[in-house]
């Protein structure tokens, strides 16, 4: 299975299975014939937990339960599938039992409730959307286009010619970038 880190959270220190670990969250993919996006906490000196989620790339939910699972400071083997289910935008039950241990943390459902909106309501730089398109259309991995498109809708992303392109023709534009980069490997071997 080959898997891809296309973006980090930042560090902090959590608790996992009883013992306190620096951990850091992030966002990727995986799979061998079709690619699978990714999230999950890395730690120093530990194996990675990880959870996949979709067969397509949803860069603003994926972003948004990274950024979550920077702010969960107790961590087991739920917590990335529940910072997912809170931030997806179509999920209106939140409050599910599996849920509860991050509400705790969090301040409750009603502080919960708060920054889920917040959350929804905030987006990655346009140069990280720029860099997530980068590294992922060499992979073949489908970006989330109606994410993608609502986001715009919603102010909350700026077009970018990549981000036009990325709209207008993604296997084309994932296909011409996948050849550019073959051809500058083959270029530093020459």
């Amino acid at each position: 299975m080959k898997s891809c880190i296309i973006g980090t959270g930042e560090p902090s220190r959590v608790r996992f299975s009883g013992a306190s670990q620096i951990a850091q969250p992030f966002i990727g993919v995986s799979g061998e014939k079709e690619e699978f996006s990714i999230a999950g906490i890395l730690f120093k000196k530990k194996e990675p937990i990880f959870t996949v989620l979709s067969n397509t790339f949803s860069i603003f939910h994926m972003w948004r339960v990274m950024k979550l699972l920077e702010m969960v400071k107790r961590l087991d083997n739920t917590t990335v599938m529940s910072c997912y289910e809170i931030v997806d935008r179509k999920d209106r039950n939140v409050y599910s039992p599996e849920c509860a241990d991050i509400f705790l943390q969090l301040g409750g459902p009603k502080n919960l409730y708060k920054l889920r909106g917040d959350l929804l309501a905030s987006a990655p730089p346009v140069e990280n959307i720029e860099d997530f398109i980068l590294a992922l259309a060499p992979l073949d991995t489908e970006i989330d286009l109606l994410e993608l498109k609502s986001e715009i809708s919603l102010c909350n992303v700026q077009i970018t010619p990549i981000i036009s392109k990325t709209l207008g023709d993604w296997k084309g534009f994932s296909k011409s970038l996948k050849m550019a980069s073959s051809s500058a490997f083959s270029d530093t071997i020459n």
